[in-house]
């Protein structure tokens, strides 16, 4: 048998396997890799947001060589993403517009889902955002109940959240687990990183 065809057979295999994976195994390993995110990507954030400012400072000083030992390093904690979320489509930081079906896959991956801030989860001001397909959005805050308002999808993939709180936002869901939320737009605008939280049910429309 020749390389091509084992490899279309152990795709076949493969798939087959998939696809008889319980729904409650799919759950726990979402939930898993959820905690996974809320745990890291805060200190990923922190490292990378310094990392930018070194390799800034190192630029206007005029070590190239220390600039790009610092590049490198992004890089390479860059590289570390999981493949299905980095080979997905991803929305655009530049404001350039993204295929209509770039926007669609995107949707599908905060649509009919939780999404958490990744801070500590035992503090109360943790808030929840709940995505629903005809345009509302949720938020929940245990110490503050809830509050509604609606979400539109830009043409560069973000997501803007109206109406909630008396201001808007803006989101970017870069993969199925990860996301960035944005209070003001623009190159200097600073990433609250969220997580999904997939166990979490819809909190109701008002």
């Amino acid at each position: 048998m020749n390389h091509a065809k084992l490899n279309i057979l152990l795709a076949l295999v493969l798939s087959s396997v998939q696809a008889q994976e319980p729904d409650r195994l799919r759950s726990l390993r979402d939930s898993y890799r959820s905690a996974v995110e809320r745990t890291t990507a805060p200190l990923t954030n922190t490292y990378l947001t310094e990392l930018e400012k070194l390799k800034t400072d190192l630029t206007k000083k005029g070590d190239l060589q220390g600039a790009l030992a610092v590049d490198s390093e992004i890089k390479a904690l860059s590289s570390t993403a999981k493949p299905e979320e980095s080979n997905g489509p991803t929305p655009s930081k530049d404001g350039k517009h993204v295929s209509l079906a770039a926007r669609k896959a995107i949707e599908r991956r905060f649509v009919g889902r939780m999404w958490a801030q990744a801070m500590d989860l035992n503090d109360v001001r943790r808030p929840f955002l709940y995505f629903r397909a005809d345009g509302s959005v949720t938020r929940r805050v245990a110490d503050k109940g809830l509050a509604h308002g609606k979400w539109i999808m830009n043409d560069d993939g973000i997501v803007e959240v109206q109406k909630i709180g008396g201001r808007t936002s803006w989101v970017s869901f870069d993969s199925e687990t990860t996301a960035s939320m944005f209070m003001e737009r623009g190159k200097d605008a600073k990433p609250i990183p969220y997580a999904v939280a997939p166990d979490e049910p819809d909190p109701g429309k008002p």
